[in-house]
């Protein structure tokens, strides 16, 4: 008899853990990776799990565009739980640091991403590992003269050679290869400007202002948003006029990735028609080999606070949830098209 209950014992005990073993099984499931965890503590970990960032472009604390914009980025990925670390950057070498892994996500132009994609000037290799989270406000080519100067067009200027003096921006900036690539649309290079007994004057919008009101540059141009306040600013000191870029408008557009854009003359009191020019974008941009998941939550942080970053600074003012899809070409990191698709605005 004793026998017999021992066995009995031994068997109910074998049944008890045998079940207590499958019910643990049925309990996990599989990951990507094939581990198990359980699918319940995966999905609230995913989604409230922590992580930092380190953001290049923008100065902590400082006062220009970009500065402001990437501070009121930095607080809408903070409310998504992640932190973020600003640190400066230069508009054509942030796709190369965020393709070397020297910062997780940095602010450039869409002309100068795509550029970078796709290996040419002013890059010497591809650089395809670049996607975008979010576009942010496009920036327009503006060209300005005196409304007294004798510069007419660019045209007039390769006809007759004119010894003008333009500031193009900052050397290597994107506004001076916009420039560049413009003047060359027209059939004039550098080099025929200086030949001509002119001058190209590599100085920054601000600087360039100056010396537009103090009468040392001929030509001065920005590649911002419409309207800009230093244009403004020059223009209730001396009298501009918007110089015409509609003649290779296209061709920049075709040649190298820029958007049509137009600039209503209730922009500026001095403008006397609507102008067509052309724009670029200022894009969020990551590696494509940052994890969906974070790229998902860094999107969603924008596209949750949109009235917020409309504070922020007024070039964001009439940002939109499909304005933030709209990349102008460059491709989306899957995370960002995820998030987008489930808004319903791809």
């Amino acid at each position: 008899m004793v026998k017999k209950f021992s066995c009995l014992g031994v068997l109910l005990v074998l049944l008890v853990a045998l079940s207590l073993l499958f019910a643990g099984c049925a309990s996990k499931a599989p990951d990507q990776s094939g581990s198990t965890q359980s699918t319940d503590s995966a999905t609230s970990t995913a989604s409230n799990e922590p992580f930092n960032l380190l953001f290049a472009g923008a100065n902590p604390g400082g006062g220009g565009t970009w500065d402001l914009v990437g501070g009121g980025i930095s607080e809408c990925i903070r409310r998504e739980g992640g932190t973020v670390t600003l640190t400066p950057g230069e508009g054509v070498a942030n796709p190369v640091t965020v393709f070397n892994h020297k910062a997780d996500l940095a602010f450039c132009q869409s002309i100068v991403v795509n550029a970078a994609t796709q290996g040419i000037e002013p890059y010497k290799q591809a650089y395809p590992g670049v996607k975008a989270i979010a576009a942010l406000y496009s920036s327009a080519a503006q060209i300005f003269v005196a409304a007294d100067s004798k510069i007419l067009s660019f045209e007039q200027i390769k006809a007759d050679k004119m010894p003008i003096r333009i500031a193009v921006d900052e050397n290597g900036s994107t506004q001076e290869l916009t420039m560049r690539r413009m003047l060359e649309q027209y059939g004039i290079t550098y080099d025929d400007i200086k030949a001509w007994g002119g001058s190209v004057i590599y100085k920054g919008f601000g600087e360039a202002s100056e010396m537009m009101m103090d009468n040392r540059v001929d030509v001065f141009g920005t590649l911002t948003i419409v309207p800009t306040s230093s244009v403004q600013e020059v223009a209730t000191n001396k009298e501009l006029r918007m110089l015409d870029v509609s003649g290779v408008a296209d061709q920049m557009c075709d040649q190298f990735g820029y958007q049509p854009f137009e600039i209503d003359k209730s922009n500026y009191d001095f403008m006397k028609e609507n102008e067509k020019s052309f724009a670029t974008q200022v894009l969020v941009i990551v590696n494509a080999d940052m994890d969906d998941e974070t790229a998902y939550r860094i999107t969603k942080a924008l596209g949750e606070n949109l009235d917020y970053l409309k504070q922020v600074h007024s070039n964001l003012s009439g940002l939109t949830l499909e304005a933030l899809a709209d990349c102008s070409g460059v491709e989306l990191h899957p995370g960002a098209e995820k998030y987008y698709k489930e808004a319903g605005v791809l």
